[in-house]
């Protein structure tokens, strides 16, 4: 049997996968790998002992092909392919920092993962492409790195800076090993990003145009543009299906993908529906623009020209929603209201149609202050006419009795003369003051009652608007109260003595509690830790 020289290698287990992959294999009695003879060692350099070469002598495997043909003028494909993967070896750095974008990653057996890295030129035409391995020995550290700094996986369509090592197999062809990566590029990358559309923007005047619309101050009909089923559009529904049912604020919902290549596009066809229905005579107070938590990464997706332009220049003010508390995307920047969340942006919506109501309750209580003020000085102002009236009744009788009493004197020093003249004089003059008094008072009696019940019926008129304006006013109100709210379902929690309870927190706590339904009420009691059963 013919024998042959193999080398042996140094090994580490973690890096075994990686020698495989090279052409190695493995001896099951010596428990080592070995490179085949017929491959060049550069590619294994890397685990040869310290003197160079370990050999041993081996049987030659039955199946081995020649590397040189009978005639000496050819070789086999696998020793071609070893010459490139030692000119490649010899010739490319073993390890260099690439600037690369993610268009495929799957996982493989063995907890790998398997990349395609692609290169696009201004035009966004492929230029370069290639196969990239992260194997599981360096994947929980590079990982891990990337997520710690930028707070995201990674994912397909982000830019990120890999260290790579150039890889020739005979059997895979060339491909790349990831070593590390440096997740400050990325971050980079999008804020580059994000200045870039700003500057553009701003150069086509429309950076500020739906900052600079007033804030509304009141919401009457609302647009949503959020992605289907999110879970940050279910918080904002909680608020605003109840705001609905009770006629307080409409809302209609525009659907569209927020993360992914076909962003840009389904946000633009929202967008546009929003814009149709607006045409078709729609009147909307607020757009809000709203989608749940995410990772930094899910912003590259939303910082885009287009779709940022197309919100900029619609007139209706937009609020936005995003998810991200400390990040920022191009669609905050020109909105005309930021919120951290969809819960906070419905929030506010609801915090000013309660503001409005307070207002509105506050202006009905003036109303009826000023009415009362109204009714209080008209009853104020008959008696201070009527107490002018009798003054000015009284004042005339005392002129009276003055002139009687110096017409008596006259008559009396007349008397010798002109008796019978004086007498006839003195009846008709009194029958004429008794009918002149008579009159007048009659007169200004008339006017008194007239006042007085004109004043009357227009304070019946403004109390009973009021009251009108009242009822209509607690009707809503008690809608939104908590007995409304048992009928629809719901269930309040409190202390046997009275007080709510408003976490399961206070419900440990309280130990006994009773939940109050719309028809009845439930005692509950929770048992000590040690007593319960999962």
């Amino acid at each position: 049997m013919s024998t042959t020289t193999i080398t042996f290698l140094e090994v580490p287990f973690a890096q075994k996968d990686q020698a495989k992959m090279l052409g190695a294999r493995w001896d099951p009695l010596k428990k080592k790998w070995y490179v085949p003879e017929g491959l060049s060692l550069i590619p294994f350099k890397m685990w040869l002992s310290e003197d160079g070469l370990i050999k041993d002598q081996l049987p030659t495997p039955p199946h081995t092909h020649p590397l040189i043909s009978e005639s000496g003028d050819s070789i086999c494909l696998s020793a071609f392919l070893q010459e490139v993967s030692g000119a490649i070896m010899e010739r490319v750095k073993r390890s260099q920092w690439v600037r690369v974008e993610i268009s495929q990653l799957r996982p493989i057996n063995g907890g790998h993962l398997a990349l395609e890295l692609v290169e696009h030129d201004a035009e966004g035409k492929l230029i370069a492409r290639l196969q990239g391995f992260l194997w599981n020995s360096r994947a929980q550290t590079v990982l891990a790195r990337f997520q710690e700094t930028t707070g995201a996986v990674l994912e397909v369509g982000i830019k990120v800076l890999f260290q790579l090592t150039a890889e020739f197999n005979a059997t895979y062809g060339l491909r790349a090993v990831i070593e590390d990566i440096d997740p400050t590029f990325t971050l980079g990358d999008i804020a580059a990003k994000l200045n870039a559309i700003r500057e553009g923007l701003i150069q086509r005047g429309v950076y500020d145009l739906n900052r600079k619309l007033p804030c509304p101050t009141e919401f009457c009909k609302v647009a949503v543009i959020s992605p289907r089923e999110a879970a940050g559009l279910g918080d904002f529904r909680q608020d605003a299906d109840r705001l609905q049912s009770h006629g307080i604020c409409e809302f209609t919902y525009y659907t569209a993908t927020f993360q992914g290549p076909d962003t840009s596009g389904s946000l633009l066809e929202a967008i546009h529906r929003l814009r149709e229905d607006v045409q078709g005579g729609q009147a909307f107070d607020a757009v809000c623009l709203i989608r749940g938590g995410g990772s930094v990464t899910d912003l590259y997706w939303l910082n885009d020209e287009a779709v940022a332009e197309a919100i900029a220049r619609l007139e209706i003010p937009v609020l936005t929603g995003i998810g991200h508390e400390r990040d920022n995307t191009i669609l905050d920047e020109i909105a005309n209201q930021r919120f951290d969340t969809p819960s906070k942006v419905i929030g506010h919506i609801e915090g000013t149609l309660y503001g409005n109501t307070q207002a509105a309750i506050e202006n009905l209580l003036i109303i009826f202050k000023t009415a009362e003020n109204h009714l209080a000085r008209g009853t104020q102002d008959v008696e201070d006419s009527l107490r002018r009236i009798v003054s000015l009744a009284q004042e005339q009788l005392l002129h009276a009795e003055h002139r009687l009493d110096r017409d008596f004197r006259s008559i009396q020093y007349e008397s010798n003369r002109h008796l019978e003249f004086t007498d006839f004089e003195i009846i008709r003059t009194l029958d004429s003051i008794g009918q002149r008094s008579a009159l007048i008072i009659d007169t200004m009696m008339r006017d008194l009652e007239y006042l007085r019940i004109r004043l009357h019926d227009l304070s019946l008129e403004r109390l009973k608007e009021a009251e009108q304006m009242t009822e209509a006013f607690a009707r809503e109100v008690l809608g939104l109260g908590p007995k409304a709210t048992l009928s629809r379902g719901f269930a309040l929690a409190h202390h046997m003595d009275g007080p709510p309870i408003t976490s399961t927190q206070s419900a440990r706590l309280a130990h006994q509690f009773n939940l109050e339904f719309h028809d009845g009420t439930v005692p509950v009691i929770i048992p000590p830790e040690g007593e319960r059963h999962d």
